[in-house]
């Protein structure tokens, strides 16, 4: 699947598949994936043009920086190949950025007292201070966090 998904964005990006489709193909990965933490993206980004499509209304700064969905779209494939540079083939799948201490690493799980039930709550906290300000892969924040601090590392 993994090769698939590179060659899929590397021919929306050279321009020799229409962005629309590229992105139709990937969500095909996705499903059959079962939504992969790798490919999850592909689907917030359904759902932001979506949005947009139906309410006509931009509502991520990356819509802003565009001048077309196509842009957009092509945007996120050269996205996404960069992080599978960076984060799978260089061995930083799993890892968090904790926004407290700036770190880039593990997270562990730790229990917590919270007024619902049930009262004993499991959450994940980086590994270095505690600290639930953690962001992973699963979010535009998150990828842009981890890219700039791991960027930065080397």
């Amino acid at each position: 699947m993994e090769e698939k998904a590179k060659k899929i964005a590397e021919e929306v990006i050279r321009r020799k598949t229409r962005p629309i489709d590229g992105l139709e193909e990937m969500q095909n990965i996705l499903r059959q994936t079962k939504y992969s933490e790798r490919y999850i993206q592909f689907l917030n980004l359904e759902e932001d043009l979506n949005f947009l499509k139906y309410s006509s209304i931009a509502i991520g700064a990356d819509f802003l920086e565009s001048n077309t969905i196509d842009e957009l779209i092509t945007k996120e494939f050269e996205c996404f190949l960069a992080f599978e540079k960076i984060v799978y083939e260089e061995g930083f799948e799993g890892k968090v950025f904790c926004a407290h201490c700036q770190n880039v690493g593990q997270t562990n799980t730790r229990k917590k007292l919270k007024f619902q039930l049930p009262p004993i709550q499991k959450v994940e906290v980086c590994s270095t201070c505690r600290s639930e300000k953690i962001h992973d892969l699963s979010t535009k924040q998150g990828q842009k966090k981890l890219a700039k601090s791991l960027k930065y590392s080397r």
